[in-house]
């Protein structure tokens, strides 16, 4: 009987770079298992399986990781094969590299100056 799709095991370069990159987040974070695992509303023992190549994340589960972790949710379903890799976008990444660079003590201010953008750039779509 075949598993369900979250819950095969997967290895390789795959299943490493992604429990490398969730790691070294969590690092920033100051985040443990048991920190993610209360985040997004699993156990212990599911986060510690998909960091240790025992089970795959299933594609609901990368983006409520990607909440917790504060990434965005495609790098995540990339990074497990769920989703297509999106095409590079220079500028985007240059923006995120800038955006890392930010105190956190300056990060209210721009999340607020970002926020205003996203919707005074959602209000020019809708009305024109």
């Amino acid at each position: 009987m075949a598993r369900p799709q979250g819950r095969q095991r997967w290895e390789g370069e795959q299943a490493e770079a992604w429990a490398a990159f969730v790691r070294r987040r969590m690092e920033e974070l100051g985040l443990s298992v048991g920190d993610v695992a209360e985040g997004m509303g699993v156990s212990y023992n599911a986060v510690s399986a998909w960091l240790n190549g025992r089970r795959r994340p299933s594609p609901v589960s990368n983006m409520k990781m990607a909440g917790v972790l504060y990434v965005p949710e495609q790098q995540l379903l990339e990074l497990s094969g769920h989703t297509a890799p999106t095409a590079s976008n220079p500028e985007r990444d240059q923006a995120r590299k800038l955006i890392d660079q930010i105190p956190d003590s300056d990060m209210p201010e721009v999340t607020s100056y970002l926020t205003w953008r996203m919707i005074e750039s959602q209000r020019r779509r809708t009305h024109g």
